[in-house]
């Protein structure tokens, strides 16, 4: 109706007129956009369930991915760190050999970024899932954020995350510039309190990192209560979630002790 108002033999009026039908075009592609991404989360999923086989997670009977996920696995991906499922209530399904080990209703808010760990109990006999909410503050220059957990059944482990003034591996620990100090965590499934795990600042790029049996104040680095988990790089735009799996006599295999790191964002 509004294009009728124009001139069809005036070129400026032409224009106006096919500048105006983009701008109708683009609305109505910019509503389809916004409710395609309307009533979604997004949740990335880790295995840290030992010696149980790999999983394929449901909601509402739906597949989170396609390919079941092994121990020590995670979904992330080059491209996201993030699958996407509806918001809101849904029935929950863990399988194994497409038989359900776990199954419930969850609650994810829209818009909202997850993160959800699947574990067992020390017995191995049951499979829990962990699911926290995502943080996605600002960095700085300087430092950015992790959340720590430990999946290492048996004593509770600390981190040290030593950012250094060389970057020589295990040689580099002393000759540290700024040294973080997390604190104690015991295996998770003795406390699955998501609201129990915080946040934690780490020095943004090269650090040492070193797990350390619990103590109160831990000085210097040595093999009796520390062990050297390698050099991780945390970047000042993203936000990380990183964890203890294995065991600490277990120097090959899945059962390997070793720190792993997901980036959130």
């Amino acid at each position: 109706m509004i294009l009728n108002k124009f001139n069809p033999g005036s070129l400026c009026y032409r224009i106006k007129a096919f500048s105006l039908t983009l701008l109708v075009i683009s609305l109505i592609c910019c509503k389809k956009t916004a409710n395609i991404n309307a009533n979604k989360a997004f949740i990335n999923v880790t295995h840290t369930a030992y010696n149980a086989g790999p999983i394929i997670l449901e909601f509402d009977g739906i597949p989170l991915f396609t390919e079941p996920l092994s121990y020590g696995q995670t979904t992330e991906n080059p491209n996201s760190p993030y699958d996407t499922t509806t918001a809101g209530v849904q029935y929950l399904q863990v399988l194994i050999n497409d038989s359900p080990i776990i199954s419930g209703n969850t609650a994810l808010q829209q818009a909202n970024n997850y993160s959800l760990f699947v574990y067992d109990t020390l017995n191995q006999k049951t499979i829990h899932v962990i699911v926290f909410q995502d943080y996605q503050g600002n960095r700085t220059d300087t430092f950015t954020y992790i959340r720590y957990l430990n999946f290492t059944p048996g004593s509770a482990f600390g981190l040290l995350v030593v950012f250094p003034r060389d970057t020589t591996g295990v040689n580099a620990k002393a000759s540290y510039r700024d040294t973080i100090n997390i604190s104690p965590s015991l295996f998770v499934g003795y406390n699955p309190n998501p609201s129990d795990y915080g946040i934690s600042t780490v020095h943004i790029g090269k650090n040492n990192v070193f797990a350390y049996v619990d103590s109160a104040r831990p000085a210097g680095v040595d093999s009796t209560n520390f062990w050297y988990m390698g050099s991780y790089t945390f970047d000042s735009t993203k936000n990380y979630n990183v964890f203890l799996q294995g065991y600490p006599d277990t120097l090959s295999g899945p059962d390997t002790f070793r720190l792993k790191s997901i980036r959130l964002n």
